[in-house]
């Protein structure tokens, strides 16, 4: 009997969390589609609380009006704040307490069930005319600096597990009671511990971190060059920032990029929700979600970068300590120093697409005299969105973390966190322009 695998990649949002799946048997080649639900390639990351029933999936702005109903928001950023006993860092805004005998853990477990169950079943409803067997697996994605604290890397590498063994066996529809809930997590949590540790080698197929999901298609494609770069991606609630560095080798037919090395990264809890709060304010509403997907068109001129200051400078203050951090620590040397002047930076999630918030972000942390360049992000020729259209280049930076989780580990270029890189002193490596290249020779 035929096998199709298919590869699932979940971005899991404090607000948003997207899909992408990968059909490794697709007929011409394998193909990675968006995941579609009701016409929308974001699915709500809240939880809510109805009675003794737990809700996914639906946005809470469209409940507000049942004062019965609770919404636990940011369930992600709380997990790490758990985690750390220190909630101030991770989380911005005003925690309800959760409900008697369930933790951030075990909602994001529940959270992350849920959108495994929507994937599967976007996935039998697209190979509905396939009689073979159905391979799926999965791998979620989390913030570098996450990954690279020992806590935080194996509470998301639990939550990861514990939700796919309830995929195993059941899928989750929106509602679940609270009984239910707790048998499932026991059962999960169970069967997690027997089944022993895992490999170091097969980590990066469980979780992965975002940023580096997000260069895999850079790293493909000949539009991009080796060099320095920053990337910040502007979510919901969260913008990750990391900067790092494609790094050549020279070969046989020429220098290619050969591995990216991550020199320091960071999630600070601010994002579009505080973006959209301060034009809610602005415009005197109540929704701070009418504007989500416009603000574009609302903010520009000196009017638009007011408003957006005060988000704007919190995450470059974040950049600049971070890249402040790496050369102090990894970066040493005038040679480095000086290749990072003019370093380009991608732009990703809803915040790439405000002119405003990206150009006060494209002032140097290095040199507030100079301006660096946005570099380009263009569509993998591979990508569809579920309905089979096209992906278009606005969408793309919202769903390049989903994408790239969707490969195999085995399918991605050396990667090097901060924590694993080694201090670099007066290293250039050189740079090289590239020659157009199939897609399928730059995969290593």
């Amino acid at each position: 009997m035929p096998e199709r695998v298919v590869r699932l990649g979940i971005d899991y949002g404090t607000s948003f969390s997207k899909i992408v799946f990968r059909d490794y048997g697709a007929p011409g080649g394998e193909k990675a589609y968006v995941m579609l639900t009701n016409g929308d390639f974001r699915t709500p990351s809240a939880v809510g609380v109805d009675g003794e029933e737990f809700i996914f999936g639906v946005d809470p702005s469209r409940q507000r009006r049942n004062p019965a109903m609770v919404w636990h928001e940011s369930v992600k950023m709380r997990v790490a704040g758990e985690v750390k006993s220190n909630f101030g860092k991770y989380c911005h805004g005003t925690l309800l307490p959760l409900p008697t005998g369930f933790s951030a853990k075990d909602l994001a477990v529940l959270s992350v069930w849920f959108l495994i169950s929507e994937s599967k079943r976007a996935v039998r409803e697209y190979l509905k005319s396939f009689s073979g067997t159905i391979a799926i697996g999965f791998t979620l994605g989390m913030p570098m600096s996450f990954f690279d604290d020992w806590a935080l890397r194996s509470t998301f590498l639990q939550i990861s597990r514990a939700a796919w063994e309830l995929s195993k066996y059941h899928s989750i529809d929106e509602r679940i009671s609270f009984n239910e809930a707790e048998r499932c997590l026991r059962s999960a949590y169970s069967a997690v511990k027997d089944s022993g540790d895992v490999l170091p080698g097969e980590i990066r197929d469980w979780i992965r971190t975002e940023a580096e999901a997000a260069i895999w298609w850079p790293f493909l494609s000949p539009a991009v060059g080796d060099g320095p770069y920053a990337q910040i991606d502007i979510g919901a609630g969260t913008t990750n920032i990391s900067i790092f560095r494609i790094v050549p080798k020279h070969t046989a037919s020429g220098w290619v990029k050969a591995s990216v090395t991550f020199f320091g990264a960071i999630s600070p809890p601010i994002g579009m929700d505080a973006v959209d709060k301060a034009i809610t304010e602005w415009k005197g509403g109540n929704d701070v979600l009418e504007w989500r997907g416009r603000e574009d068109q609302l903010l520009y001129g000196k009017l638009g970068n007011q408003l957006v200051l005060p988000e704007a400078r919190q995450i470059h203050d974040a950049y600049k300590r971070t890249i402040n951090k790496a050369f102090s620590e990894l970066l040493q040397g005038h040679a480095e120093r000086h290749a990072w002047e003019d370093h380009k930076i991608f732009f990703l999630g809803g915040g790439s697409l405000v002119a405003c918030l990206v150009e006060q972000l494209c002032v140097s942390p290095l040199d507030p005299r100079r301006t660096l360049s946005a570099a380009a992000l263009d569509v993998p020729p591979d990508i569809r969105s579920s309905d089979g259209r096209e992906v278009p280049a606005v969408m793309f930076p919202h769903v390049a973390v989903a994408y790239g989780l969707s490969a195999f580990s085995g399918e991605l270029p050396n990667i090097e966190t901060p924590s694993e890189t080694a201090p670099m002193e007066n290293v250039n490596p050189p740079s090289r322009r590239y020659q157009n290249i199939e897609m399928d020779e730059w995969r290593y």
